[in-house]
């Protein structure tokens, strides 16, 4: 069975990093935990805005760091020397050369944040986030993945279509993942009129919409009314732990047949040449 194969893999693969197993009780928690989430946002979003951004910003460079050592490393092997810093223990040239690169980084996006540009550098962040995620928190069943994914489209349909009809008209996955909120209801019927009335984005209106950071923002570049395709960070990383599951369970059938190697926790990156996927049927399978 794929479970069964898939931690008979974690058996065999070293542990460099710590790895959570999630469990039933955390997908029941991620619906209930999601939800009050979204609520408290709804009614609070402009107290906890500026918070939420902070965290994204401390999180996304634990990312950074995490997703782009290993890739420095492979460009100059060089940077494996280990320096010892006080009270916190031997750290690498190249994890300090990101540690720095990503401050950098992250300050310039919370500085600049509502320029035309800055979708490209949350992007980048909200990548690094998702990858860091992946790389930290797997699913040990297929019964699981299916338990936990169809919660999941129950909870997305509830706050996107139904929630209006309870929340005085506004979908509150829509609200908090704009920004807007409750209390913002008339900027955005402005701004919607504003939309209808002149063709454009919503951004003309009340200014640039201080979108949730929590999202993959990409600009609509070809399309006369303008504005941003948004894609929640939510919506990557569920789908990914069924991936990266089905990618597990190819490499655990092909351990026991002693065809490949997989792996190590500590690796992000995994070069998959067009004859490595023929030998990942349940990968490929669950792509597609």
């Amino acid at each position: 069975a794929p479970g069964q194969s898939a931690a008979r893999a974690a058996e065999v693969e070293p542990q460099e990093d710590p790895v959570q197993n999630l469990k039933a009780i955390h997908a029941f928690a991620f619906i209930g935990c999601g939800s009050l989430t979204l609520v408290i946002l709804f009614f609070f979003m402009k107290y906890l805005l500026v918070v939420i951004i902070i965290f994204f910003c401390l999180g996304s460079v634990n990312g950074m760091v995490h997703v782009f050592t290993p890739l420095l490393l492979m460009i100059v092997p060089g940077l494996s020397k280990t320096l010892r810093i006080r009270w916190y223990g031997e750290v690498t040239v190249a994890s300090l050369i990101v540690l720095a690169s990503a401050i950098v980084v992250a300050v310039i996006w919370f500085v600049f944040r509502k320029g035309d540009w800055a979708w490209f550098l949350q992007d980048i962040m909200s990548v690094c986030i998702c990858i860091f995620f992946l790389c930290t928190i797997r699913l040990p069943s297929l019964k699981l993945s299916a338990l936990l994914l169809s919660m999941a489209l129950v909870y997305d349909v509830f706050w996107v279509y139904i929630s209006p009809l309870i929340f005085g008209g506004q979908s509150v996955m829509v609200a908090v993942a704009t920004g807007e909120g409750q209390h913002d209801a008339a900027t955005a019927a402005a701004n919607a009129a504003y939309a209808a009335t002149c063709g454009g984005s919503t951004a003309g209106a009340g200014g640039s919409m201080s979108l949730l950071p929590m999202l993959i923002i990409i600009p609509r570049v070809l399309d006369w009314a303008g504005g941003p395709s948004l894609l929640g960070l939510g919506d990557i990383v569920l789908p990914s732990l069924l991936l990266s599951m089905a990618l597990r369970f190819d490499y655990a059938k092909l351990q026991i047949a002693g065809g490949a190697t997989a792996p190590s926790e500590g690796r992000c990156f995994h070069v998959l040449s067009v004859a490595r996927l023929r030998t990942l049927p349940y990968f490929m399978c669950t792509a597609i």
